[in-house]
């Protein structure tokens, strides 16, 4: 849809727009002659080094050298879409964006989204307002008692449903909502007959049952709920969240998506969110994200919690960095939401088993991501609410920079659970978590790692490294074994080559035409590439006006060669050549294809050459080659490319193959280089080179 956006009404709403005011809002900005300047919202600074130029309404941090103009400034710092940052700035100039070229059903979509985000909003000033009646008092008393006043309450949006089975229904019907669409938003259960069973709360009493007529839904009571009947079938709707305190979840521009309950009693689950829906997803959303990603930036971390409690005490006390999980395990989206915000990221979860295996496999999540991980300890507390319930920000913040890395956390639990006290122990523990090691890129980052878990091991950090050197050797000897097995079919048998009954160059003789130290496979495959570049006829499709042109065919012939070399040159370079004399064709080619295009136009009677285009190319070559020493060499091999014959129409397709095949035998070679190496460093006592060197292997298969 932003594609479809006219340029020129962006371009009208950025002239009808301040970019001084709208950085206002983010910044604090001082008057500098013809600029303004303030602290740059994107990094953390202590001399204002981001400006913001009036004139030409664009901002630029020498710091971090991050610019833009209104849009892209909103885009950024508001982590906005690029629709709906248009749109802010277009409702600030008092017009609406252009609708006509979106779909009916987008159109329909989009009012659906903002619809049930609506409904949210109303429902989350309800649960508020609630909280703050007489019946909401249980609930308040209970957020006092965990340290959460007023202001906090009302920041995160926090509120109550009450006990009964219709107080969000009936609020809504007053306001026009039919109980339809509370449950399709998520916010109301419907049942069919039978499955409601209607025991109600403490006091309430159940309603009458009212007939319907002609299909159309009517709505009373039955047992506190909303009783609707569509025909013969009745269907009962009531509230989702009753007799809870209420988290609102909301999404990064702020907006309310979901909710979050927690029971008052004993009531089960203790907890409670909201269905998926179209603007709900628990596994790409987190807690407090709109109120953290600010800190998250100017701190330069993210501390990732398991409860809503968590996040709201660590807030409470000035860690304003912090955001949880939706009741799942961390997930791969959730990951990379925080990756746009921060590289590194704390874990800060219950002491107990469970917490520690969930941080476990936060960890392995984001790790994945290549985000620097560390483990937040709060004992002797039983969970952050706990720690935090007595500490102080300097004390919590005191912990995190003291955050164990994720790695050597990881390591540490699989201590606990399999102590490692024999030689095979300890061996079999470096087995499991090898494959961590191993990943981690950054050479220093590796080393403190290694020692680390030699000390814990009580192992010397040269047999550490030893046993890791043998673990990856084992390891890339099987992912090469596989990939030689895959490779070895090779894949121009099922090319359609056979001997042509054509030789325009004088028979040579060409014993030994194939070398020993080069693969049959490499060989062919060099063969047919100069076989389709020398003679590869251009697709004539549909332009039959071209019959009988010979100079236009000629000229057709000539593009065509020239894009399949550049191919060529693109894929490989001209250097990739097993065999002298397939280099020399190929370019004694270059310069017969620059020439031809340096005589255009050209026509049979110029050139004087009769035949096709291939004929006359190998002609050309044979001239250019006849005072080469190996001349006689070349003229052999020439002559078995051109007995080469392949399927017209497909050149591009084979081109492409050939030239992969080539690729992976040097990326082949190239490794079995490396492998040799390592050894000999091994052997030479350099344990530290020799891992280095199968550290590039291992990325150098990674990227196939």
């Amino acid at each position: 849809m932003a594609g479809r956006i006219p340029q020129e009404f962006i371009d009208d709403i950025l002239q009808r727009t301040d970019i001084v005011e709208i950085v206002s809002e983010y910044v604090t900005l001082r008057k500098r002659g013809r600029d303004f300047k303030g602290l740059c919202p994107f990094h953390s600074e202590k001399t204002p080094s981001f400006n913001v130029n009036s004139e030409r309404q664009i901002f630029y941090c020498f710091g971090c050298h991050m610019g833009g103009n209104a849009l892209t400034f909103l885009m950024k710092k508001g982590n906005y879409p690029f629709l709906e940052a248009l749109e802010i700035l277009a409702r600030r100039v008092g017009v609406s964006l252009p609708q006509g070229d979106v779909s009916p059903a987008e159109q329909e979509k989009e009012a659906q989204r903002q619809r049930w985000r609506d409904l949210h909003t109303k429902a989350a000033q309800y649960f508020w307002e609630v909280l703050n009646r007489p019946e909401g008092r249980e609930a308040l008393e209970y957020l006092k008692s965990r340290g959460i006043d007023d202001d906090t309450a009302r920041c995160f949006g926090l509120g109550y449903a009450p006990r009964g089975w219709s107080g969000l229904l009936a609020e809504m019907r007053r306001q026009g909502v039919t109980p339809q669409e509370l449950q399709e938003a998520g916010l109301a259960v419907a049942k069919t007959r039978g499955e409601f069973k209607g025991s109600g709360e403490a006091g309430e009493s159940r309603g009458s049952v009212e007939a319907t007529h002609q299909g159309v839904p009517e709505v009373t009571h039955h047992g506190g709920a909303e009783v609707a009947y569509r025909g013969a079938s009745e269907v009962t709707y009531y509230d989702r969240f009753r007799h809870r305190v209420i988290f609102t979840i909301r999404d990064i521009q702020g907006r309310v998506i979901a909710f979050g309950g927690r029971v008052l009693d004993d009531a089960v689950p203790k907890y409670l969110n909201s269905p998926e829906t179209m603007v709900f997803n628990k596994g790409r959303c987190l807690y407090a994200l709109d109120l953290a990603a600010q800190a998250i930036r100017a701190k330069g971390y993210a501390l990732v919690m398991e409860g809503y409690m968590d996040v709201i005490a660590a807030h409470r006390v000035g860690c304003k960095a912090a955001v949880a999980t939706l009741g799942t395990a961390l997930t791969q989206e959730q990951a990379r939401l925080l990756k746009r915000y921060t590289q590194r990221v704390c874990i800060c979860y219950d002491g107990d088993e469970a917490g520690i295996q969930a941080a476990v496999r936060a960890g392995e999540v984001l790790a994945a991501e290549e985000l620097d991980v560390g483990v937040v300890d709060v004992s002797p507390a039983k969970d952050p609410d706990e720690f935090l319930g007595s500490a102080s920000v300097q004390e919590f913040e005191t912990r995190i920079r003291a955050a164990r890395p994720y790695l050597e956390f990881k390591f540490d639990t699989m201590m606990a659970q399999t102590p490692a006290r024999s030689a095979q122990e300890k061996a079999n523990l470096i087995q499991r978590i090898a494959p961590e090691i191993l990943k981690i890129k950054s050479a220093v980052a590796r080393e403190s790692m290694e020692r680390t878990i030699s000390q814990k091991l009580g192992v010397t950090y040269e047999a550490l490294q030893q046993e890791l050197f043998q673990i990856e050797s084992k390891r890339i000897k099987r992912k090469t074994s596989k990939k030689s097995r895959i490779q070895q079919e090779d894949f121009l048998t099922t090319q359609d080559i056979s001997v042509r009954n054509r030789n325009t160059i004088e028979e040579t003789p060409r014993a030994g035409l194939l070398s020993d130290d080069v693969s049959p496979g490499i060989f062919e495959a060099e063969q047919l590439i100069l076989r389709i570049l020398l003679e590869a006829p251009p697709d004539l499709q549909g332009q039959a006006s071209l019959e009988g042109q010979a100079n236009l065919i000629n000229q057709a012939n000539l593009i065509n060669q020239a894009n399949l070399i550049n191919q060529v040159l693109q894929k490989s370079g001209t250097d990739f050549w097993s065999l002298k004399a397939h280099g020399k064709i190929f370019q004694g080619l270059l310069g017969a294809v620059a020439q031809s295009f340096h005589e255009l136009p050209l026509s049979q009677e110029q050139d004087g050459d009769q035949g096709s285009h291939g004929d006359r190319m190998v002609r050309r070559l044979h001239a250019s080659m006849a005072a080469e020493e190996d001349y006689e060499d070349i003229c052999g091999r020439l002559a078995a490319v051109l007995e080469i014959e392949y399927t017209e129409g497909r050149e591009q397709e084979m081109l492409g193959d050939c030239l992969n095949r080539l690729v992976e035998a040097q990326n082949k070679e190239d490794i079995e280089k490396m492998q040799k190496e390592a050894i000999q460093l091994e052997l030479a006592g350099d344990v530290t080179g020799a891992m280095a060197v199968l550290q590039q292997i291992g990325e150098r298969l990674r990227r196939g």
